[in-house]
């Protein structure tokens, strides 16, 4: 009798650990399956953005001392970008750096390689979406800018042209790092709901200008 109940404990604790570890290989494999699944997200929202002007040979290139890195934002459905802003590269801290890395550098800003060569980098990024009907501060050819989003959150329109524009005269190298960082990745505290918030805040950024009301 006390043979039997022995078995039958025994037999109680193998199913007992065989569950154990049946359900820790299930947990493993799902989560392996919506890793598997975000990152396959994440790559097909990063080649829509940038059509098929890649060319992944660009990647293995490696940038140049006297090279310029220029960035840019989808402003069209056809491919039409707006240059952002430009710099060294040597300023940038990127040379002799393959296209691989920048693209890991840049990727938080969505940014991926489009064109290395001896004289320039091409980073590109499909465009950013705002608030809806807000101001926003963002960067044309290295000078803030004033833009204003239409229903959509978007700042152009059908043309690729800024919607609203608004020069200010002052230039994105001169701000904190903080709002330059802001800025380029259209961070919501750099998008109001109207021209007194905009004015307001436009101060603390020490940018000398004022939208009329």
């Amino acid at each position: 009798m006390e043979k039997k109940k022995l078995i039958s404990i025994l037999f109680a604790g193998l199913l007992f650990f065989t569950f154990i570890i049946g359900y820790n290989i299930g947990l493993n494999k799902e989560s392996k399956i919506k890793k598997d699944t975000k990152d396959k997200k994440q790559q097909l929202n990063l080649d829509v953005s940038v059509g098929k002007i890649r060319d992944k040979k660009i990647l293995n290139k490696i940038v140049s001392k006297d090279a310029e890195i220029i960035f840019e934002m989808e402003c069209t459905n056809e491919s039409k970008y707006m240059i952002e802003r430009r710099k060294k590269a040597e300023d940038e801290g990127i040379v002799g750096k393959k296209g691989i890395e920048l693209e890991k550098i840049y990727k938080k800003a969505g940014y991926v390689v489009k064109e290395i060569n001896d004289n320039k980098v091409e980073m590109i990024r499909g465009t950013l979406k705002y608030k809806p009907n807000s101001y926003i501060l963002m960067t044309e050819n290295n000078e803030i800018i004033i833009a204003h989003s239409d229903k959509n959150g978007s700042v152009f329109d059908s043309e690729g042209n800024i919607l609203d524009r608004q020069g200010t005269g002052t230039f994105l190298e001169s701000l904190r790092a903080e709002d330059i960082s802001n800025i380029i990745n259209g961070h919501e505290s750099i998008q109001y709901a109207t021209n007194t918030e905009l004015n307001d805040s436009i101060k603390d950024f020490d940018i000398k200008y004022e939208i009329p009301e």
